[in-house]
């Protein structure tokens, strides 16, 4: 059985797929279970944040080092990590 669930858009779209997925899954034995794999996934910013960074300084401060933040042409890039859990006989 491969199941692939989709990201909702709403919460309550989400909260209504949980239901789904808690009525399907009630009735699975542990052998049934085994054969599920569970993943996520997140994306990282390589080189700083994707926030705004805002700096108070005194007059006459401007270009100082310590005030100034270094920044990366086209956003410094980013990495998407993708991971997967399931049921292993490790010993």
């Amino acid at each position: 059985m491969v199941q692939s669930l989709q990201r909702s858009t709403t919460e309550d779209e989400q909260q209504e797929e949980d239901n789904c997925f808690g009525q399907e899954t009630q009735g699975l034995d542990i052998r049934q279970w085994r054969s599920v794999l569970w993943s996520d996934e997140s994306k990282f910013a390589i080189f700083g944040t994707n926030l705004r960074v805002f700096v108070r300084r005194r007059e006459g401060e401007r270009m100082v080092s310590a005030c100034v933040a270094p920044t990366v042409k086209h956003g410094g890039g980013s990495v998407m990590v993708w991971g997967g859990l399931c049921w292993c006989h490790c010993w």
